[in-house]
């Protein structure tokens, strides 16, 4: 099946049969012979549907106006008698300053007796077609009719549009003349803009900029020697703190001699406790061998004199001789007694003597060590409080001098501080008054911005509305050279 458009070009269309209609014969079956011609007229002003020679004209059509230009349109034909009943509806969009109606592609399909087509045209415009169509033949009064109720409804639809027409071209007559009076105002807003923006340009200038240099090198001065005192600090605090753990170091030695002199102490008492306990026991022995000899003494007056008296005993008596037994002298027994007593004696004073002597010579050679080393502890000692109070005199002096250096660090800081804090205001004045200034110079720039955005908008929806209505008036004068054609071919 082929479609004839307003291009003069034949179009291809696909028709699929699918006849539901009841019929009471089957002479009267509808049948499709030839192809069929569907002629289609959009435009503005007139829309009718041509299709295999009969005209189908649009009934009623919205237009809505927003930046672009639509249009909607359905059509309903009806006839009384059983010959066509047929119904459609069209919608085209026109949209931007192209009104040539282009043919992409059309597609048709029937169903039961209804036709849906739909078309895409040039210049961003659609065309949907959908058509519906009962077929009974009974009588012989079907195509007649149905032209002469085509004629009248074509007739009726004309008119409307024409109105429609007057109406659309009115409101766009209003609205294009609201925007020139817009775009005039805000040409004379942003004149008057732009002569504010010179005048205070003009009047808020700088001179010149003030020069700041001297500033800066003060304030690099001030941060060399704010740097410098800090090294000074930095270097007099390691110092403290060496000072503090030498004399730390100095204590803890202290503090170890002490210890070793107490435990020397400690010793000392102990072994002068030995020499007293020894030289009790020297007394003590002493006592003893003036005992004993004082005892041998005793038995030797003893002795002698039960000698002496023994002896005149036997003198006066008779010396009897006799031939016996040799038999023991006692004074030879005596004798011999008092030697092994007296060697038993010497032997026990002289072990006496030698052990004396020898615990006399460890003590005193235990004394002696220990007087020595009692001696260099006492000079340790001597040198450690000597140290102590050197370090403590160089502790109070570095104290001291850390809280001079730290108040004059202070004056320094706040002097400089004071300065500092004067330049950062008048710098933070300085930034704020830039500040203020480059955020009215952005405002002042994005207003116009706005304002020429505006303007080239409006330029853009004239030069629009421009192109619509020179694009109207061709298809005025192509629907006036097409309204006939199409009218002879109905009739």
């Amino acid at each position: 099946m082929w479609a004839v458009l307003d291009d003069g070009m034949s179009h291809p269309i696909t028709i699929e049969h699918n006849h539901s209609a009841h019929v009471t014969d089957a002479a009267h079956v509808p049948r499709w012979v030839g192809p069929m011609t569907l002629h289609t007229d959009v435009s503005c002003a007139d829309s009718s549907i041509w299709v295999n020679g009969c005209c189908f004209p649009v009934m009623e059509i919205n237009m809505k106006h927003q930046g672009s230009y639509s249009s909607s349109g359905s059509l309903m034909v009806g006839h009384s008698s059983r010959g066509h009943c047929s119904s459609g509806s069209i919608s085209s969009l026109h949209h931007g300053s192209s009104n040539t109606l282009h043919h992409k592609s059309f597609s048709c399909s029937n169903t039961g007796g209804s036709y849906k087509s739909s078309s895409h045209l040039r210049g961003n415009s659609k065309l949907s077609i959908s058509s519906s169509a009962g077929l009974a033949h009974g009588g012989g009064s079907g195509h007649g009719g149905l032209t002469s109720h085509l004629k009248s409804s074509n007739n009726h639809a004309h008119n409307l549009l024409r109105i429609n027409e007057k109406d659309t071209m009115k409101a766009l007559n209003e609205r294009l003349a609201s925007y020139l009076d817009k775009v005039h105002s805000l040409e004379q807003e942003n004149a008057e803009l732009e002569r504010k923006i010179c005048e205070w340009y003009a009047n808020n200038a700088p001179s010149s900029i003030p020069d700041s240099s001297e500033y800066y090198r003060t304030i690099q001065e001030l941060q060399n020697q704010i740097s410098s005192a800090t090294i000074n600090s930095g270097r007099i605090v390691l110092q403290i703190d060496s000072a503090q753990q030498a004399s730390n170091d100095f204590r803890s030695r202290c503090e170890m001699e002490i210890n070793t002199r107490n435990n020397v102490d400690g010793d000392t008492g102990s072994l002068r406790r030995v020499l007293q306990q020894i030289n009790n026991e020297v007394q003590t022995l002493s006592g003893e061998v003036q005992c004993l000899q004082q005892e041998l003494f005793q038995m030797r007056n003893n002795h002698s004199g039960e000698v002496d008296g023994l002896r005149a005993q036997l003198g006066t008596r008779v010396n009897v001789e006799m031939n016996a037994a040799p038999s023991i002298d006692p004074n030879r027994a005596l004798s011999e007694l008092r030697e092994e007593y007296e060697n038993m004696m010497e032997r026990n004073l002289r072990e006496v003597e030698g052990m004396f002597l020898a615990r006399s010579a460890e003590l005193d050679r235990e004394m002696s060590s220990g007087a020595v080393q009692l001696q260099s502890v006492n000079n340790d000692i001597i040198d450690s409080k000597r140290s102590l109070q050197t370090l403590e005199i160089d502790l109070q002096s570095q104290l001291s001098m850390k809280s001079a250096l730290e108040s004059t660090l202070s004056e320094t800081e706040a002097t400089f501080g004071s300065q500092l804090s004067q330049l950062q205001c008048m710098i933070d004045n300085i930034e704020g008054q830039l500040t203020q200034i480059r955020s009215d110079l952005e405002q002042q720039n994005h207003e116009y911005q706005v304002l020429m955005d505006q303007k080239t908008h409006l330029e853009m929806e004239i030069n629009t509305y421009r192109h619509l209505l020179d694009g109207h008036d061709i298809h005025i004068a192509n629907h006036t050279s097409s309204g006939a054609s199409h009218h002879n071919k109905c009739k």
